[in-house]
């Protein structure tokens, strides 16, 4: 069996859907499948494509029109740079960034109700940022709600 025919081999062509899925081994955290091929693991979607296309070009992505990660449809996969992805991630809404604010942002020295305890204390700015261990920028941009706005 040459490696083209075992590669092939662990591709479900017969699935219900158009995806192609890798039958293999997946990369865990993000579902893409992954094989040893040529020396080196390689995500299946792009052994896929240059199987059935060529070689793919330096600094360039493979991306699934379908948006399933272990698919393996040539008809589903294009050549793109990453702002092509970010771009597509977009269109489909896809993209999961979420700004995060007050406590869940992780640089946050503060909790909520120190924030409060700020806004309604009557001490000075230099004393209160000594007492939380902030600047006193800090505690003026709380107490104008510049930051920790949403609280």
């Amino acid at each position: 069996m040459t490696k083209e025919e075992y590669f092939w081999s662990r591709v479900d062509k017969r699935s219900n859907m158009e995806c192609w899925p890798w039958k293999g081994a997946k990369f865990v955290r993000k579902g893409y499948g992954a094989l040893r091929f040529n020396g080196k693991t390689m995500i299946a979607s792009r052994v896929a494509y240059q199987l059935t296309f060529g070689p793919i070009p330096d600094g360039m992505f493979v991306l699934h029109k379908c948006d399933n990660p272990p698919c393996c449809n040539p008809d589903h996969l294009w050549i793109g740079t990453n702002t092509d992805n970010v771009k597509d991630m977009d269109v489909k809404g896809r993209r999961r960034t979420v700004a995060r604010h007050g406590e869940a942002c992780g640089a946050s020295k503060l909790k909520l109700f120190q924030v409060m305890e700020i806004r309604s204390s009557s001490k000075s700015s230099r004393v209160l940022a000594r007492e939380y261990g902030v600047t006193k920028s800090t505690i003026l941009r709380i107490r104008c709600s510049k930051t920790w706005s949403k609280s």
